[in-house]
C-alpha cells in the first residue's frame, strides 16, 4: 500500500508541475519535433507532427486550470484585414 501512495503522490506532484509549467513544455515539444524532423530529413513528417499534436493535446489538458470563480478570459480583439 506504501508503494500506491508514493505513486499517487508522485502523479500529483507531476501534475502540479505540468501546470506550473505549460509554456516551457509546449516549447519543448516542439523543439524535439522540429530535431527529429530534421534528423530524419523530413521522411516523417507527418507521423512527427500526430504525435506532437497528441502529445500538445495532453499539455493543454494537464495545463492550468482556472478557479471555478474565476471569469473566462475574453478572446483576443479580431485584427482589420490589411488591404494587399
Amino acid at each position: 500500500m506504501a508503494s500506491l501512495f508514493v505513486m499517487l503522490k508522485v502523479a500529483r506532484r507531476a501534475e502540479k508541475l505540468a501546470r506550473e509549467h505549460t509554456d516551457e513544455i509546449e516549447r519543448g515539444i516542439r523543439k524535439v519535433a522540429k530535431t527529429v524532423d530534421e534528423r530524419t530529413g523530413g521522411k516523417h513528417s507527418e507521423k512527427i507532427g500526430q504525435a506532437e499534436a497528441k502529445a500538445g493535446a495532453l499539455v493543454a489538458r494537464l495545463g492550468p486550470k482556472q478557479p471555478a470563480n474565476a471569469a473566462p478570459e475574453p478572446p483576443p480583439p479580431e485584427q482589420p484585414l490589411q488591404p494587399s
